[in-house]
């Protein structure tokens, strides 16, 4: 009797992947929100404004769910916090800059056409912001349908209830100033 040798492939621990995407995706939806909030009684008038409200909300989440998750360990898993942990947990948050990264390339783009007397420039590069991130959630989720194994038509349909969840926040923001006047 001869032993056969079974050859075993290891499949790589793809947590932390899924992890860091579910957060670039977190914080676009994020941004959809806020981005949509920013036009509401002119509380960004300027694209430097804007600017510095992307990137403070998305240090704040970055913040926000990295502390979470070091208060979550000692809770759940009652482990003692440390500095290699909480590195690790930026690390992880840190994704979520992506989408602040796209947010202030189309504010960069945007510049030269700020019309300081009105805020028309700022309210459409939220807008222009608004759609590189549907865009690109809409990008996430048909190539994640695809790589599911998922037929072309499924594959877009999934594309487009993906942007269906960004828009529908958006909605969500502007039921909120239907009733705030």
């Amino acid at each position: 009797m001869s032993e056969t040798a079974t050859q075993v492939t290891e499949v790589p621990d793809k947590s932390e992947l899924v992890e860091r995407t579910a957060l670039v995706i977190y914080g676009s939806l994020t941004l959809l929100g806020v981005l949509d909030a920013a036009t509401y009684k002119n509380v960004v008038t300027t694209h430097f404004a804007l600017a510095l409200l992307v990137v403070v909300t998305s240090l704040s989440l970055v913040i926000a769910h990295a502390w979470s998750t070091m208060v979550a360990r000692r809770l759940i898993r009652r482990e003692k916090p440390t500095r290699d942990v909480l590195i690790k947990e930026l690390w992880l948050a840190g994704a979520i800059l992506a989408p602040m990264a796209l947010v202030l390339a189309v504010i960069a783009t945007s510049l030269p056409f700020e019309d300081v007397e009105t805020n028309e420039s700022v309210v459409a590069t939220i807008v222009s912001a608004q759609y590189v991130l549907l865009v690109g959630i809409f990008v996430m989720g048909t190539i994640g349908a695809r790589r599911a194994g998922l037929s072309w038509p499924r594959t877009l349909t999934w594309g487009l209830i993906d942007v269906g969840v960004g828009v529908l926040i958006v909605l969500l923001k502007d039921a909120l100033k239907l009733f705030n006047g």
